[in-house]
């Protein structure tokens, strides 16, 4: 028996885990299947790593075309101000540091999710983009002078 269950892997991601259990308990109701409980307790086992995956902090760096003498500053506030963007990242010592000029992080999202808000920031400001990049990461190196 198919499920129609409309459930995007995206819209799944952004639930909290007990919001994801009714789903999966709802869904194998509706299908009248009996599941034993290892198999659910399996499946949010999944959920919560793919959540941990996908809601990760990202760098974006990003490259401009100078259209004007204050677009990278323009551009890199309304990032910060709208979307909840930092030049700043912690390091392993608790000691924050700014970024270089044009790389910024985001807390909980993703590298799609960083690539529409970029651009969809570049359209909203008139900005013209060259090259950018949003990068997952979990562990960072780094020094600051």
């Amino acid at each position: 028996m198919e499920a129609d269950l409309d459930l995007e892997v995206g819209l799944v991601l952004d639930l909290e885990v007990d919001a994801v259990a009714q789903l999966i308990v709802g869904a194998l109701t509706k299908l009248k299947v009996n599941v034993p409980v290892r198999v659910v307790s399996g499946l949010l086992g999944l959920v919560v790593f793919v959540n941990r995956i996908y809601n990760m902090p990202v760098l974006l760096t990003y490259d401009l075309k100078k259209t004007s003498e204050t677009i990278h500053a323009e551009l890199k506030n309304h990032l910060k101000n709208k979307y909840g963007y930092s030049d700043r990242i912690q390091s392993n010592q608790g000691n924050w540091y700014y970024l270089p000029n044009t790389t910024l992080r985001k807390e909980n999202t993703s590298p799609s999710q960083v690539s529409n808000e970029f651009l969809l920031a570049c359209k909203e400001m008139g900005a013209t983009w060259e090259k950018y990049i949003g990068v997952q990461f979990s562990v960072s190196i780094f020094d600051n002078k």
